[in-house]
């Protein structure tokens, strides 16, 4: 199992087992065996796992990194731990011995990690808030086997479970399949800002955390006390930088991805800011993408991510991808992709990551910033809802049957739905109902799947109260449920794994500053007013940019981090993919109706 997760750790590996020996005529009652590939960030020399406490009775494995393990070691410290190495991963187990599981709560970090208590007989499993390190585990029968993919999972089961096809009709109706379940039964992924506690062969799970609900009226996030607008703005440029600060704790190179957008920019500022040197940044562009703003086709967002490291001052490399490379890279990508998402950045996701794993060991990258301040195009088209609601109900079916594009339909669907969980799925989903409906050969599995994912986003909506009937006439209202389900399914169920995956296959860790928990609640509890105002979006997040970034990255359209596929799939690029299509398991298997599939690419 650790041996297939060697590209997550090539710098050294660990194990242990409990009990250390045993009388084969008198086995142990309980036994545990842990296994670690370690990345060395901090402390290369010294942090190597698993790590123990003084007297041996509590082991840890670990994932991850905890920002704020020098504050939480010098209390324990005064309380009278001893530490061995200069290491977070120790600052774990002192802190397990002082707070048993709820330890999580004082982490600041992205962790995934495993804790054997020996004298409890108890084997602590947990997540950190957002999601952003992965965990999965399976119960058989008196057997609990966990790891932090899939592949190294099955190792642990001894054979490769069969596919769900009711999960994989989820993958294809939104791109990836919602956690807790995966596209095999009775293997599951640990929630966010879980913990699972293993004893006497059974599994409880606690939940820790959640993002606060968001406020009304004028109040300021976490005082009570109105605030104007320029301090609000003056607040999130501090807690910005805060959270950059905590983040670049290394004992290794760190960079950073930048895309030219405003969300990957104003990390690169302020990690320049904050570190008083020259910041490494990659980024990449995609050949025969219209030039747009940018002004240079072929090239796309690059002349953005150009502008920004010349104002700046970084030390900047960049790479084209074109059709050929991203072929060639497909390969790769898939097999690192033991959990699934259909998301085309993946490549160029995998492929800055390697340029990047040349000059640094960690890299800092945007994520978050659109699902936490209203980044996305289906945000700003909610002030049309008052106007869409008017729409008789008698008038919609038509109307739809008459629009041929398939965006603009897919997006009255959603804007007419009679849920805020119906409505999420409507903007979620890969495309309009019909079309993805035709794909699944077996249309029960596609019904089911559209019934499982809004039950499912209903849950979610009911752990913060906010399960009342949506009003279609309340923009501000849409706005927020849409940004709240978003940070809990398409951020940790698909952008996360995707940077996760790309950049751990070249051993490369990715941070996201925007994810720091102190930051996700006070951004979570802001009006919605303060993200999308009008047809602009992040608008609180505009503002602070505003004389840090030049105004033309501050005030342009989102482009997207995604290859013009349509452009590449009318050349050879099409012709391989139908190809790949028509000889997959998933077809061989039954899984999507071969016609729906020759139609789409024009066969």
């Amino acid at each position: 199992m650790a041996d297939a997760l060697i590209h997550r750790g090539p710098d050294g590996e660990g194990l242990f087992f409990w009990p250390p020996s045993s009388d084969e005529r008198r086995p142990a009652p309980v036994s545990v065996g842990l296994g670690n590939r370690r990345l060395a960030v901090i402390d290369p020399s010294g942090g190597r796992q698993p790590v123990s406490n003084e007297d041996g009775t509590v082991t840890v494995v670990y994932n991850g990194e905890i920002y704020n393990y020098r504050e939480l070691r010098s209390s324990l410290e005064a309380k009278g731990h001893r530490f061995r190495s200069w290491s977070d991963t120790e600052v774990i187990v002192h802190q397990y011995e002082e707070d048993g599981w709820r330890c999580v709560e004082r982490f600041r970090g992205m962790f995934a990690f495993a804790l054997w208590d020996a004298p409890k007989r108890t084997l602590l499993l947990a997540r950190d808030r957002i999601g952003i390190k992965p965990l999965y585990y399976s119960v058989q029968g008196a057997q609990l086997v966990f790891a932090s993919e899939l592949w190294s999972l099955v190792r642990g089961l001894g054979r490769l479970p069969a596919i769900d096809p009711l999960a994989l009709a989820q993958l294809f109706l939104v791109q990836y399949v919602p956690a807790p379940q995966t596209l095999f039964p009775q293997v599951f992924k640990l929630p966010a800002a879980s913990v699972a506690i293993w004893r006497d062969g059974a599994l409880d799970l606690q939940s820790y955390w959640s993002p606060r609900p968001p406020a009304t009226g004028g109040e300021a996030p976490s005082t009570g006390v109105t605030r104007t607008e320029a301090e609000l703005v003056e607040e999130l440029r501090r807690r910005l930088d805060d959270a950059v600060s905590s983040h670049l704790v290394s004992d290794v190179p760190v960079g950073a991805f930048l895309s030219g957008g405003l969300d990957s920019s104003l990390i690169v500022e302020s990690m320049q800011r904050l570190s008083g040197q020259p910041v490494r940044t990659f980024a990449v562009g995609f050949e025969g993408q219209p030039a747009g703003e940018a002004g240079i086709s072929g090239e796309g967002e690059l002349e953005y991510a150009r502008q920004v490291s010349s104002s700046i001052g970084t030390v900047h490399r960049e790479l084209v991808v074109t059709p050929h490379r991203f072929s060639d890279a497909l390969p790769q990508v898939v097999a690192a992709l033991d959990d699934p998402v259909l998301d085309p950045a993946l490549i160029p996701t995998f492929l800055v990551s390697r340029m990047a794993r040349r000059d640094v060991t960690v890299v800092l990258t945007g994520e978050g910033g659109d699902e936490l301040f209203g980044g996305y195009q289906r945000y700003r088209l909610q002030r049309w809802a008052p106007l869409l609601a008017a729409v008789p109900r008698s008038l919609r079916s038509m109307m739809l049957g008459r629009i041929r594009s398939l965006r603009f339909r897919q997006g009255l669907e959603a804007f007419w739905a009679d849920s805020a969980a119906a409505s999420h799925l409507g903007w979620a989903a890969s495309g309009p109902s019909a079309e993805l409906r035709a794909l699944c050969l077996d249309g029960a599995h596609y019904d089911q799947a559209v019934g499982v994912l809004i039950d499912r986003f209903e849950r979610l909506r009911a752990t913060d109260g906010s399960m009342a009937p949506i009003d279609q006439s309340d923009a501000d209202g849409r706005v927020a449920a849409m940004l709240d389900l978003d940070l809990r399914t398409w951020l940790p169920d698909d952008l996360l794994v995707k940077v996760d995956r790309m950049a751990m296959a070249v051993s490369l860790e990715a941070r996201v500053p925007y994810l720091d928990h102190p930051l996700v609640e006070w951004a979570s509890a802001l009006p919605s007013r303060y993200k999308v105002r009008g047809g602009v979006g992040k608008y609180l997040l505009k503002r602070a940019a505003a004389g840090r970034l030049p105004p033309s990255i501050v005030h342009r359209a989102k482009q997207g981090f995604s290859p013009p596929l349509g452009r590449w799939l009318c050349g050879p690029l099409g012709d391989e993919a139908l190809e790949r299509c028509m000889t997959t398991a998933a077809n061989q298997l039954g899984f999507w109706d071969r016609k729906t599939v020759e139609r789409w690419f024009g066969a």
